[in-house]
């Protein structure tokens, strides 16, 4: 059961060709089980017994029983039949269909502000639903510019983090939307060239930062331009959010007696709320001081990890 609120109203649906539902596709199938004496392992045995002909008929042979006995051929194959089944079972449910819906107005919504705000200079990035990182949480690939989300983190949003609610869900979605947008600002490969440095944690911290002020102003603007209303308790879900995921609270949470400043790779709790909710209440994609962006590409740090005062 997905841990789905429908106070986040949508007054238009986006469809997404960038989002891509690989769930139970050949690629998710790699964590179902397998079986040492599957078809696949034995191919090169009816290569040299049958030869090319004989191997070819068994192939036809197989393809027909497919259509009657599907499970037949997947067990043959080594692919556990519960991996199928269980995605069946998803793509029939229609809160899992609502939830698909929601993320791709989410990243359809990001993807329209800040195609609006930066013009031809911004380019979507690809969208993947997929079961292959369950646990991992969310993440942004930049070498190939796609963002990687497994449906189960909404559940842990809720147990795990205790920060349910839908705009949570659309919150997580636009900081890896805004870390796409770090990637076309040239920050995230000037943050990584850093890799091995004394100060790389604290400029993943400030990436990580930014990316929660982003999220706040693709909010900001996708209200002002109609895509969603808000409803009492909304922003109040994200800033819960926010909160559950900072370095510090998820150090307690592990056990840790004394928090490490030096281990912090995205910041404080009142550093990511603090950041969220000045990008909602500013909506100006400039009021940043994390990083100073000068022209011809030069990238230089501000002087402090606090948003500039209102």
């Amino acid at each position: 059961k997905h841990y789905y609120f429908l106070s986040m109203r949508w007054r238009k649906d986006f469809n997404n060709s960038n989002v891509r539902d690989t769930r139970g596709s050949s690629r998710s199938f790699g964590g179902g089980s397998r079986r040492g004496g599957s078809l696949l392992s034995i191919l090169p045995m009816l290569f040299r017994v049958l030869g090319f002909k004989g191997t070819l008929v068994v192939g036809v042979i197989a393809g027909g029983v497919f259509l009657f006995k599907p499970t037949l051929i997947q067990s043959l194959l080594g692919v556990s039949s519960n991996t199928a089944q269980v995605t069946q079972t998803n793509r029939a449910n229609p809160e899992d269909q609502e939830t698909v819906q929601f993320i791709k107005n989410s990243i359809g919504s990001v993807n329209a502000i800040w195609s609006q705000v930066l013009g031809r200079a911004y380019r979507n990035p690809q969208f993947e639903i997929t079961t292959d990182h369950r646990g991992t949480g969310p993440y942004y690939m930049p070498s190939n510019e796609t963002i990687y989300l497994d449906p189960q983190f909404f559940d842990d949003l809720a147990t795990k983090y205790e920060a349910p609610g839908d705009f949570a869900h659309a919150y997580v979605i636009a900081h890896e939307g805004a870390h796409h947008l770090q990637k076309i600002f040239g920050l995230t490969d000037f943050v990584h060239s850093q890799h091995g440095s004394t100060n790389y944690n604290q400029l993943s911290v400030r990436l990580e930062l930014y990316a929660d002020f982003l999220a706040g102003v693709w909010a900001h603007n996708a209200v002002k331009a109609g895509h969603f209303t808000f409803d009492n308790g909304d922003v109040e879900e994200a800033i819960r959010a926010a909160q559950a995921i900072g370095d510090d609270t998820l150090q307690k949470k592990a056990g840790a007696w004394k928090i490490d400043p030096s281990k912090f790779t995205h910041g404080t709790s009142a550093q990511r709320m603090n950041w969220l909710k000045h990008g909602l209440k500013s909506g100006d994609l400039k009021d940043c001081n994390l990083f100073i962006m000068e022209k011809g590409g030069k990238i230089s740090l501000g002087n402090t990890l606090s948003p500039p005062a209102s």
